[in-house]
């Protein structure tokens, strides 16, 4: 009997360890369950942090952005001009744009490419400024109280290219092609690959060896004895030992400025420094990328930009300047700016202050613009630093020289994957018709850039307007409307033309004076637009045509050229991990403008 119990025992408890097929199902189904779930979370939650990090990131370059244009712009002088360029990237060199805007993809697998803007912004500021280069000796630093400023996309170079990674300053840099456009085939095809660049201009006129301290013993700089009782003196090409360019303008810049032969007292100058014989006709040159040092100053651009008798085409050839580095030529100083011609003449100079040609339907120049459209030469990291430390050189600071060039290639690097950026301005006045759709809002000038403003998912139709329109047009529906800005004088009476009851009315500004001379009516949306903010109007006529004819009496005071109040800056950037995601940013700030009348 207990025999046949143990039996018994044991077959239940071999019952009880089984599971049925629709227990199992149920447990796999049920676990599949709870995974399923854990991983949704899991995922939720991977989503999450990922776009935290991207909004963080967004936000962490924005900050950057407008934080460095704040602080630029706080330090504006209006001693110098200020330009602001606009146009849409994939424009080919030397050819009419089409009637749209090209489309510019992405990535290589964008299947929805758009146009997309490229604008640039130059100015001048004061404050306290230090070249980006290594200094070649620690008592030979590079300093200025004046700088140009350059916000604008970048373009790397071809990797094909013979210079790519023994990049040169000099006129010709190996520039000649067309991978250096946005939008072009090539290393900038594609916006996520573009990069938006902050780039310091030093204004450095030369100083004597005896502003820099001599040095303790012979010998000390590079094993040779400087001229000047032990001290290196500045030259229109050489600033503190630094690469330096002779003038801010691309045309006067390209031509030849006079150097002692190497192998005298030329010891002293960055071609011979730098052992590059064979570029001795020629200058450093600004869309390199290596130089952020020009031998001048606020006052000396301001001469030549209001007082030169001649366009910049007639400053051609091979023609030296003078052992003072004045101009030589008929490059002349005038006492007082020219009559005929000088708003035209103005704005040519302006424009040959872009680091680069950067306005493809420019014609193309050899020695100056070998590629219109061109942008100032950047990499995202130096192409080869290692090469360069592992060569043999002749001259020990050759090698310092070679290494600093590499590293000023990615100097002026501030927004990269940036996809797109668009500079708009406002002399501060507001849309009062209240049949436009931007009726009680600031009016913005630039390209014209239309809006959505009935939520229709386009922008073109009859009930939608415009973010910005070419000065002097603002936003309507109905048609175009002019909104020009009136600025007051003081008359040699001393009346003040403002309107005011019993006062003359203040002048229109013309179109010309900002858009460019010869440009009247509406300009094609697809056209690059530079928009001028000079010195003294030269258009300045009380008594023309423009509500004070028959006045006759001269200003007491000439009329300054009108500047904005604000600028407004958009830019898009690119995700680093996702670059088809997309992220926005608006920032508007203040300028010492002109206010509105």
């Amino acid at each position: 009997m207990p025999k046949q119990l143990q039996t018994t025992r044991r077959t239940k408890n071999r019952a009880a360890r089984a599971f049925t097929l629709i227990e199992v199902l149920v447990s796999v189904g049920a676990a599949a369950l709870v995974a399923v779930g854990i991983a949704a979370i899991f995922e939720s939650v991977g989503k999450t942090v990922t776009g935290g990090k991207r909004i963080s990131q967004f936000n962490s370059y924005a900050a950057l952005l407008e934080q460095q244009l704040r602080q630029d712009f706080s330090q504006m002088t209006r001693e110098g001009f200020l330009l602001i360029r606009q146009q849409y990237a994939g424009l080919t060199p030397g050819s009419t744009p089409p009637a749209t805007p090209p489309n510019v993809a992405l990535t290589a697998d964008d299947i929805a490419p758009r146009p997309r803007r490229v604008d640039e912004i130059m100015f001048f500021t004061t404050g306290e400024y230090a070249t980006a280069r290594e200094p070649m000796h620690p008592y030979y630093i590079a300093r200025a109280n004046a700088a140009r400023i350059y916000y604008g996309h970048g373009a790397k170079m071809s990797p094909a290219n013979p210079a790519y990674t023994r990049p040169e300053m000099y006129t010709k840099p190996n520039t000649g092609d067309r991978t250096w456009v946005l939008g072009q085939d090539g290393p900038n095809k594609y916006a996520s690959d573009w990069t938006l660049l902050r780039h310091v201009t030093l204004l450095a006129p030369p100083r004597s060896a005896t502003s820099y301290p001599a040095l303790p013993a012979p010998g000390q700089l590079f094993g040779r004895i400087p001229v000047g009782g032990g001290r290196a003196s500045d030259q229109a090409t050489q600033i503190a030992l630094q690469p330096a360019a002779p003038s801010l303008f691309r045309q006067l810049n390209s031509r030849v400025f006079p150097l002692p032969l190497p192998g005298g007292p030329a010891t002293t100058t960055v071609r011979t420094v730098r052992g590059d014989f064979a570029a001795y006709s020629q200058n450093p040159n600004f869309m390199s990328g290596l130089v952020d040092i020009c031998s001048t100053s606020l006052s000396d651009v301001r001469s030549l930009v209001t007082t030169l008798p001649k366009p910049p085409a007639y400053y051609t050839g091979g023609a030296k300047w003078d052992a003072a580095g004045k101009p030589a030529e008929g490059m002349i100083y005038e006492a007082s700016p020219s009559v005929d011609g000088t708003l035209d003449r103005q704005q040519q100079w302006m424009d040959q202050a872009w680091p680069a040609q950067s306005d493809p339907t420019f014609a193309a120049t050899p020695q100056v613009d070998p590629v219109p459209g061109a942008r100032m030469r950047h990499e995202l990291a130096p192409p080869d630093y290692l090469g360069v430390l592992s060569q043999t050189y002749t001259r020990e600071e050759e090698e310092q020289y070679r290494r600093i060039d590499q590293t000023m290639l990615t100097a002026s690097n501030l927004l990269p994957r940036c996809t797109e950026f668009i500079v708009e301005w406002s002399f501060g006045q507001v849309d009062d018709v209240p049949t436009s759709p931007t009726y009680g809002q600031v009016i913005w000038y630039g390209l014209d850039r239309r809006v959505d403003l009935d939520a229709d998912g386009v922008t073109t139709g009859a009930r939608d307007g415009y973010a910005a329109r070419p000065y002097p047009y603002k936003a309507t529906v109905a048609g175009t409307l002019t909104a020009p800005l009136r600025m007051p004088y003081t008359r040699a009476d001393g009346k003040i033309a403002d309107g005011q009851p019993g006062n003359p009315q203040p002048i229109a500004v013309d179109q010309q004076l900002i858009n460019g001379y010869g440009i009247t009516g509406l300009p094609s949306p697809t056209y690059p637009l530079t928009n001028y903010f000079g010195y003294i109007d030269p258009m300045f006529n009380p008594a023309g045509p423009d509500g004070t004819a028959g006045n006759g009496d001269d200003p007491a005071v000439p009329r300054p050229w009108a500047w904005p109040r604000m600028i407004r800056v958009t830019v898009t950037i690119a995700d680093q991990q996702d670059p088809k995601i997309e992220e926005s940013f608006q920032f508007v700030i203040e300028t010492p403008g002109t206010p509105a009348s």
